[in-house]
């Protein structure tokens, strides 16, 4: 009857807006963690490139004390 099939049809438009709400936000969330692993990533490239240096200069260092 009438009011059975509104209220089906009200009942299956909250639960569709809710199903897209969700994807929205779960597509949110994924974006945010592939933004934080890209992120993670250099800033460990980063931190292993200022450890290399770091070192390198300490050898100079080394050296210039040795032949002074």
């Amino acid at each position: 009857d009438e009011l059975t099939n509104s209220t089906f049809n009200k009942t299956s438009q909250i639960s569709n807006q809710i199903l897209d709400k969700t994807e929205e936000k779960s597509k949110e969330i994924l974006n945010n963690i592939d933004n934080f692993q890209r992120n993670y990533k250099k800033v460990f490239f980063f931190t292993r490139i200022a450890t290399i240096a770091t070192f390198i200069v300490q050898i100079i260092l080394m050296i210039l004390f040795l032949f002074k």
